[in-house]
């Protein structure tokens, strides 16, 4: 016997993100070039994929949308249109503006340092922190 499970988004996931037919916050077209150097579309896999049909403008048809969300808070939206033969990029959630912190700043955040090559950076819009080994 099958057990049906469902993949789609949760209630926190839709709470965050919208539904089916929502455009995700921070909605904003990108160019491919940033697509490749500014998103995480060419180095981490997403953690959710997602297929919505959003309405972007009610005075015009439904956009068909495959979005990517990441671990920190960000996606990236590939939009094609069969009829034009185009592909259209764009990413929401949060454009980061990250700040490093030293090891004190660190230890008063609660958060572990572990030495010169270790770089944690928080985001001042945010508050996402992201950790870097980059002795590698």
């Amino acid at each position: 016997m099958y057990k049906l499970v469902s993949t789609g988004p949760t209630a926190a996931h839709q709470a965050k993100w919208g539904g089916y037919n929502d455009v995700p916050p921070g909605w904003r077209k990108i160019s491919q070039k940033e697509l490749v150097q500014r998103t995480h579309f060419r180095s981490y896999s997403p953690e959710f994929t997602e297929f919505r049909q959003m309405i972007v403008d009610p005075n015009k048809p439904m956009v068909d949308a495959h979005l990517q969300f990441y671990w920190d808070g960000t996606g990236v939206g590939i939009v094609s249109d069969y009829w034009k033969g185009t592909v259209t990029f764009y990413a929401f959630g949060c454009d980061h503006d990250y700040r490093e912190m030293g090891q004190d700043e660190c230890r008063k955040h609660g958060i572990q340092h572990f030495g010169r090559c270790w770089h944690v950076s928080e985001c001042t819009k945010c508050g996402h922190v992201n950790a870097v080994d980059s002795s590698d």
